[in-house]
């Protein structure tokens, strides 16, 4: 793979280490700087680590009920984002980091995550690789594309906020102010 594919699949490794919690997160905060291809054994560990989340989450609702919904960790500002960009600047795993760093502010912002447990992802998601900036995107754009994401059911758009490393919560209708204060957030800190 070309290095930028093979960093931006490890946002998706970074959203499983948020959602099983701290040996997998550990690990990762470890080890993040010694992920390359040559490091097979490693990588397979971290890989299947990963893996074991998805498909344990999976087994646990084979009915695609609400508990599935957690994989979608960073997706509601990730899938905006490569919408907002023509799906051309981000990779799809960048959009998922972007969306990690805004889903951990927001967190903050619903007073459910405290802000040191938030910077621990947020500096986890910054050391898998320095993303392409969203700077100069404009959030009401962004913002406007939330509404079609697949989580939102009946108009209701289904958010996961973590809470902490290995806990997040389906949150419904996050107000848009606080949405908008979220990413605003994450944009005035790309490339700080």
């Amino acid at each position: 793979l070309p290095v930028r594919a093979f960093r931006s699949g490890f946002y998706e490794v970074v959203k499983h280490g948020i959602l099983s919690g701290r040996p997998l997160f550990a690990l990762l905060e470890r080890e993040m700087a010694n992920l390359k291809p040559a490091s097979s054994a490693l990588l397979e560990r971290i890989v299947v680590s990963a893996a074991k989340v998805k498909v344990d989450v999976v087994n646990r609702d084979e009915h695609e009920a609400d508990l599935r919904r957690v994989l979608n960790l960073g997706h509601t500002f990730g899938h905006a984002l490569e919408e907002a960009t023509g799906y051309r600047r981000l990779q799809h795993g960048e959009a998922v980091g972007w969306g990690l760093l805004c889903a951990a502010r927001l967190g903050v912002l619903l007073g459910m995550m405290d802000a040191q447990e938030a910077e621990r992802i947020a500096v986890l998601v910054r050391r898998v690789s320095p993303l392409p900036s969203i700077r100069d995107l404009v959030p009401v754009k962004i913002l406007r594309l939330l509404p079609r994401d697949k989580k939102t059911v009946g108009g209701h758009t289904h958010w996961v906020v973590p809470e902490r490393i290995g806990k997040v919560r389906i949150v419904r209708d996050v107000p848009i102010d606080v949405a908008a204060e979220a990413l605003r957030s994450v944009q005035q800190a790309d490339g700080s």
